[in-house]
């Protein structure tokens, strides 16, 4: 079998110097960065004066950018520029010139992730419009994408009446695409494919002054052949929302620091004037174009390198999405005696537990850098989620990774320099206006404690280039006879539009989130974060406590979230990587509802039997069809993120961890209680859940 024979020209990244090699053995490939020029691309042209461009688009100092777009500037002609068609299309006598809207020369899209197309149906012999789904084979198909059910608008997405017979005998309907690529807000000018096939003088542009024109692959590099010879101008355009998985949202500036008022909500600016936006950079770089063949005598082959170092930083974040929820004013756990003995809940412990007597609570979240290494992160300062839909960005900051010489991701010597793919933080969540920020001096004063995640590694994956998606936690603690036993919520007691909240059946009687079933066992609620009213008095003892409901703690080191903080029976538990498994729920096309109560709503096959998991009809641990293994109890076991990071020098959190045989402390032993038994609540209403929120948001 004849093996592969290749030479590899060795580089620097981030240098610009040419390379000339004398070539003395045959060759099947010839390897530059994480380029391959064939044997036949090679001698293709043996004899002709022609160059070769290739190099790498650089962030951070070390890590390759995709997709950013690379291209020989060409001067318009003298002739094209008498041309009215042509020059309007393509004025530019030199990068810096702008069209007839000011907008300057660019490689950026016209179009983005969804846009609009049109069609032309011919009427009829009688004159009579035809409609687009009688007259097409296949009204729903489209080479360009997808049609998704919905507008961005919120209407349905069909074939619209754009304009009817406007004296070419022709209908013409428009309909939204939608696509996986391209920038969420289009900026540039650059025309889509099918744009130029269909258009002749867009066609004669692109061949003429697009010749030369690419994008870097996943490793940020490129190459141009079959260049003309000498000096010529370079030009890069870069959209950080478009550079493929590792793109950057609103939400990733902001959290740096980057002033709110410069977006348009939580979307990008449009402007004609490309390089005052956030998301845009561009570059014009000179190089001398040598002869691919220098001498063909000697058999030395020349490569012009030139690299592109980017001065906006790339710096990828996760999300945090849930919904905080809390009592209807009115219901509250009294004080008896201050925070040190619970007391009832405002005369019905029933209404205290019930889950109509619920509604979501405004939160407040921020952020302590906790890594302990030499890569130092920023706190998060406190940002106000008003509705109790959360979606937290966080930043990533440790753990940095380079592009190396071949296109390999490979940890970075020098903790300043690459891309950067986890963030260790701590995460406080209050209420602002009621969250206790001393101990009250009063009796009756009625509040919120606050929410704290111990300190953990959210990360973003590498390998696969997605932004992770964690959601929330929570233990819901019972027993029966206790003071805290008013904490557990009643998933059957709801209104009409309320989502039932997961529950077991307890003494055979009312549904209520707690035990199911053995000794020990703690179920664990992702999606939702429970923050009863408590009403407190200062009893003098700064260590007051609610038993397992709330501790008072004055040296907490939360910077805004006051000095009570729930605990034990209610605490926060973790999070979980929901990023893969999103496509399961209806909201992104699945089949599962926003909770795993079950109120006669499921509609896939629970197996095998789980009638010896001792659980209400009202609730199934889930059992996705995803790419995950499960035991012969039915136990979901996700898998370990694939992610370069995970290379042992650094610590797993709660989505990788076992749980003991008590359901509550890591421990190498699994039990009933381990990770696999996932419940879900994302929110208290109907077409008002985080999930809601997460795509309206982020789009995913």
């Amino acid at each position: 079998m004849k093996t592969n024979e290749s030479i590899r020209l060795r580089t620097e990244p981030g240098s610009s110097s040419n390379i000339v090699v004398k070539i003395e053995q045959e060759f099947d490939t010839i390897d530059f960065l994480s380029l391959k020029i064939t044997q036949d691309e090679a001698y293709r042209n043996f004899c002709s004066d022609y160059g070769v461009l290739a190099g790498r688009v650089i962030a951070n100092d070390g890590f390759g950018v995709e997709n950013a777009k690379i291209s020989i500037f060409i001067p318009l002609s003298d002739e094209d520029s008498e041309d009215p068609i042509i020059s309007s299309i393509y004025p530019y006598i030199t990068p810096a010139d702008t069209n007839s809207s000011g907008v300057r020369y660019n490689l950026l899209p016209k179009l983005g992730k969804t846009f609009e197309i049109t069609i032309k149906i011919p009427n009829n012999s009688n004159g009579d419009q035809q409609n687009p789904y009688d007259y097409l084979a296949t009204p729903d198909y489209t080479s360009l994408g997808t049609f998704p059910l919905l507008r961005t608008d919120g209407t349905n997405n069909v074939w619209l009446l754009l304009n009817f017979d406007d004296g070419s005998g022709f209908t013409t309907y428009r309909r939204e695409v939608s696509r996986d690529f391209g920038p969420t807000v289009p900026v540039g000018t650059f025309p889509d494919k099918f744009e130029t096939l269909d258009n002749d003088s867009y066609l004669e542009v692109y061949n003429k002054y697009y010749k030369y024109t690419t994008r870097t692959n996943s490793s940020g590099d490129y190459m141009l052949f079959g260049i003309p010879l000498g000096t010529k101008t370079v030009h890069m355009d870069v959209d950080f929302s478009d550079i493929g998985s590792g793109s950057l949202t609103v939400d990733d500036f902001t959290s740096l620091g980057v002033p709110p008022s410069t977006f348009n909500g939580n979307k990008f600016n449009s402007s004609t004037n490309l390089d005052t936006l956030t998301q845009i950079e561009g570059q014009n770089l000179s190089v001398d174009i040598i002869p691919f063949w220098g001498n063909t005598e000697e058999c030395e082959i020349g490569i012009s390198r030139l690299d592109f170092k980017l001065t906006k930083t790339i710096t990828p974040s996760s999300i945090l999405f849930f919904q905080a929820f809390t009592n209807t004013s009115d219901y509250y756990i009294k004080r008896g005696g201050g925070l040190n003995s619970c007391g009832s809940g405002n005369g019905n412990d029933n209404k205290i537990r019930e889950l109509k007597y619920k509604e979501p609570l405004g939160v407040s979240v921020e952020a302590v850098a906790d890594g302990g290494g030499q890569e130092v992160g920023s706190d998060i300062a406190s940002i106000k989620y008003p509705t109790g839909n959360v979606l937290f960005s966080i930043p990533m900051y440790e753990a940095k990774f380079i592009t190396d010489e071949t296109g390999n991701l490979v940890p970075s010597p020098d903790p300043d320099k690459g891309i950067p793919t986890q963030g260790s933080y701590k995460i406080f969540i209050f209420n602002e206006e009621t969250n206790f920020t001393s101990l009250p001096t009063s009796n009756g004063v009625i509040g919120h404690g606050f929410h704290f995640l111990k300190t953990r590694g959210y990360r973003y994956d590498l390998i696969n280039r997605k932004r992770l998606l964690y959601t929330i936690g929570q233990r819901y603690g019972f027993q029966e006879g206790q003071d805290y036993d008013e904490i557990s919520i009643a998933g059957n007691q709801k209104n009409s539009n309320q989502w039932a909240f997961p529950g077991t059946n307890i003494n055979g009687g009312e549904q209520r989130m707690g035990k199911i079933g053995g000794n020990g066992e703690t179920p664990i609620v992702y999606g939702s974060l429970y923050m009863p009213r408590l009403e407190a008095k200062d009893t003098g003892d700064t260590d007051a406590v609610c038993p397992r409901i709330a501790v008072t703690d004055n040296g907490f080191d939360s910077p805004n979230g006051g000095v009570v903080y729930y605990e034990n029976a209610i605490e926060e538990y973790g999070v979980l990587d929901v990023t893969d498994i999103l496509s399961n729920f209806k909201v992104f096309g699945g089949n599962l509802p926003p909770t795993s109560a079950n109120n006669n709503i499921w509609d896939i096959n629970l197996t095998p039997d789980y009638n010896d998991l001792k659980q209400s009809n009202q609730t199934y641990p889930v059992q996705f069809t995803v790419d995950v293994d499960v035991d012969n109890n039915g136990n979901v076991n996700f898998p370990k993120r694939l992610n370069v990071i995970e290379s042992g020098a650094l610590t797993d959190i709660v989505t990788t961890t076992e749980l003991g045989n008590n359901g509550i402390q890591p421990n190498g032993s699994p039990s009933k209680s381990h990770r696999g038994w996932y419940y879900f609540y994302f929110g208290l209403y109907e077409n008002n859940t985080s999930l809601e929120y997460l795509k309206q948001n982020l789009g995913v």
